[in-house]
C-alpha cells in the first residue's frame, strides 16, 4: 500500500487542504479484502475510486471517529481534500448530512472529476491533472463556496499547537457557543 499526499499550489490553498493518492497493490502474503482503518478527519473529501468490483465517484464526509473499510487489491484512490472551513452549495450536500459516511457524489460533481477514474484504471494520474479538474469543479456556475470564519480562525490556532483554551480566551463568546458551532460545520 503506498499513500502520498501533495499540497495544492497557491491559487488553490484557500480553499484545499490538500490532494491525495492511496494505491492497494497486490501482494503474495495478504489475503484481500483486508479492513483498512482511518483517522478522524474534519475535511470533506471528494474521491475518485478505482477498485476491481466499482468505479466512480464518491463524497468522503468529515469522520468524528475512527472507521474501517475494506480495500481490494489492485485499488487506487485519488482524493481532494477541502478544508474545514469551507462549505459548497446548493450542488453538494453540507457536510452536517455527509458526517461519519460516504455519498455518491451528485451527478455534476461525477461528470466533473470522471475522467480521474479512467487515468486511475491506467495508474496514468497525475496531480497537474487533479488540479485542472479541480480548477474546473470550483469554477462550475452552480457551485458556491462559502467560508465559516470562526471555524476557519479556529483551524488555523489549532495548526499553530495553541492550546485550545487560549483559542477560546481570544474569542468574544462563551465556549459552549463556541464548541457548538464548530461542530456543526465540521461534524
Amino acid at each position: 500500500m503506498e499513500y502520498k499526499e501533495y499540497k495544492p499550489t497557491a491559487f488553490y490553498q484557500a480553499f484545499i487542504d490538500s490532494f491525495w493518492v492511496f494505491k492497494v497493490y497486490a501482494t503474495g502474503n495478504l489475503t484481500f479484502p483486508i479492513q483498512h482503518e482511518s483517522l478522524p478527519d474534519s475535511c470533506l473529501s471528494i474521491v475518485t475510486i478505482h477498485q476491481p468490483y466499482y468505479t466512480g465517484v464518491r463524497m468522503l464526509g468529515p469522520y468524528s471517529q475512527k472507521f474501517e473499510r475494506e480495500i481490494y487489491a489492485n485499488s487506487i484512490y485519488i482524493g481532494v481534500r477541502f478544508h474545514p472551513w469551507i462549505d459548497f452549495g446548493p450542488v453538494i450536500p453540507s457536510k452536517k448530512e455527509l458526517v461519519n459516511q460516504t455519498a455518491a457524489a451528485p451527478p455534476a460533481v461525477e461528470q466533473i472529476f470522471n475522467p480521474l477514474v479512467g487515468d486511475a484504471s491506467n495508474l496514468n494520474y497525475s496531480i497537474d491533472r487533479l488540479e485542472r479538474i479541480t480548477r474546473r469543479f470550483l469554477n462550475f456556475s452552480a457551485i458556491s463556496t462559502t467560508q465559516n470564519e470562526l471555524v476557519r480562525f479556529i483551524c488555523m490556532e489549532l495548526n499553530s499547537q495553541k492550546p485550545i483554551g487560549e483559542i477560546v480566551a481570544l474569542l468574544p463568546a462563551s465556549s459552549r457557543e463556541i464548541l457548538r458551532k464548530f461542530k456543526e460545520e465540521t461534524g
